[in-house]
């Protein structure tokens, strides 16, 4: 008589887990107006001739949820770096004050001088032409909840909303200023280091 062996039976997980990564580019787009209508000289010329450049995401995430259940909530880490470019080609005019004479006397003799020193006004044209680029680093924590629509066995559609929390923000190179300068973009006047949730 053959011998029965019992076999034992495994029962499907109900959690299913998942671990990735995604990478891509993006085309970044912005609006720049200054805070409190205060009049800042650099932003009618930044918003003319400031472009942005294509960025870069990275992002880990992973995700934990019932299996068969349509709503997971999703997290990770994401890093993005965005590029802007500022090309100025403007036409410029310095006014500025020297030292100089102004008045010259002399006597009918011929032996006496008198000079009188004053202002005078200088007006000075000038051409700027440069190309400067500043860089944002942002380091975010991504929460999604995510919604699944099972057509069949295999095949599914989704959905996602959510939020980032912004961990850290960092500027990197030259920003327009002014008409003459070019300042240090890692300035805290410019960016926000944590700018919450987005």
């Amino acid at each position: 008589m053959p011998k029965t062996v019992d076999c034992p039976t495994f029962g499907r997980n109900p959690w299913e887990f998942e671990l990735g990564a995604l990478t891509g580019l993006s085309n970044p787009t912005k609006a720049l107006a200054p805070k409190n209508n205060q009049g800042i000289p650099a932003y009618p010329s930044r918003a003319i001739n400031e472009k942005s450049l294509e960025g870069l995401d990275l992002e880990l995430f992973s995700s934990a949820k019932r299996a068969r259940w349509p709503v997971f909530i999703k997290s990770g880490i994401n890093y993005s770096r965005w590029s802007e470019r500022m090309t100025i080609d403007e036409s410029c005019k310095e006014v500025d004050t020297v030292q100089s004479i102004i008045s010259t006397t002399v006597l009918q003799s011929g032996d006496t001088i008198t000079y009188i020193y004053g202002d005078i006004y200088v007006e000075r044209d000038y051409q700027i032409n440069k190309s400067i680029h500043y860089f944002l680093h942002r380091f975010d924590i991504p929460l999604s909840i995510v919604y699944v629509g099972y057509l069949t066995e295999n095949q599914s559609l989704q959905a996602e909303v959510g939020t980032r929390v912004n961990l850290s923000t960092l500027a990197r190179g030259r920003i327009y200023n002014n008409d003459l300068e070019f300042s240090n973009a890692s300035l805290p006047n410019f960016f926000r280091r944590f700018s919450g949730l987005s």
